[in-house]
């Protein structure tokens, strides 16, 4: 969704007064319910926290102020979080998601266009989104899920962050400003590789699982940091760890025991 999108989005919220249906104190979405619009504010700090069931957000769904929507299932157009607002999407249908102002969203599933921008934060968990993108000064964990397209918008004045822990991207990563960090093993970069030619990196994620994403730009690569796993050493043996992990616990207390009392020596009477 682009930014005019979205201001003629949240006038028509504010204009059109029939049509929008404004929550101040938390409340429940159920599945019988449709709306064209709705606006979740707080009251003195405290959270408003719409529980979504089921149900129908035609147009776009607003959040300000402290405000928390929990979506568990239904459909939304448009989701815009602003200023310190918490999206926790566990299921059901966004087709576009657009994260301002210091605003959190936590996405297990269900979300098919993503932007988040200015100072707004996201972890992905899984669920498939054909397009991420970032700008602005935001910060996305991916830990999971399925993506046709992630990029980053090019200016002076974006430097967003994409870290990924394990993902799957179909077309391509393009990223010519920010940061993209990935953390795996057995990296591969070959400059020329991929569909476009410009640029293919191969590895392996923490969990052994192999991947392989295209770049869309050769300027990719400048904005990339890889992460391998931290190297753990013992730096000195300890007398009393008898399985050799290098640490004394339970489980050495339980080998301890089950030796308790046995003896070797010969004669028995030694013992």
């Amino acid at each position: 969704m682009n930014k005019s999108y979205l201001i003629a989005c949240l006038v028509f919220v504010f204009s059109t007064n029939a049509l929008c249906t404004t929550y101040f104190y938390s409340d429940t979405i159920e599945p019988n319910e449709i709306h064209d619009n709705v606006y979740v504010y707080c009251i003195d700090y405290v959270p408003t926290v719409i529980d979504m069931y089921g149900g129908e957000i035609q147009d776009c769904a607003l959040l300000y102020d402290f405000s928390i929507l929990n979506l568990h299932n239904g459909t939304l157009n448009c989701l815009a979080s602003l200023e310190d607002t918490v999206s926790n999407i566990y299921g059901g249908t966004i087709n576009s998601l657009e994260a301002q102002e210091n605003s959190t969203s936590n996405i297990y599933d269900g979300v098919y266009y993503g932007h988040f921008s200015d100072d707004s934060s996201g972890v992905i968990y899984g669920g498939e989104m054909d397009y991420l993108l970032l700008s602005g000064r935001s910060t996305v964990i991916i830990n999971g899920g399925k993506f046709v397209k992630v990029y980053s918008l090019i200016g002076n004045s974006c430097t967003p962050a994409l870290h990924i822990n394990k993902a799957e991207i179909a077309d391509y990563l393009d990223f010519q400003s920010g940061e993209v960090h990935i953390y795996g093993n057995n990296f591969f970069y070959d400059e020329s590789g991929g569909v476009y030619e410009q640029g293919q990196l191969t590895g392996q994620w923490y969990d052994g699982t192999s991947f392989s994403i295209d770049f869309y730009s050769k300027e990719t690569f400048d904005h990339l940091h890889l992460h391998y796993p931290e190297e753990i050493i013992c730096e000195q043996p300890i007398p009393a760890d008898l399985n050799n992990d290098c640490k004394v616990n339970l489980e050495d207390l339980s080998i301890f025991c089950s030796y308790w009392l046995q003896c070797n020596l010969y004669p028995a009477d030694a013992c």
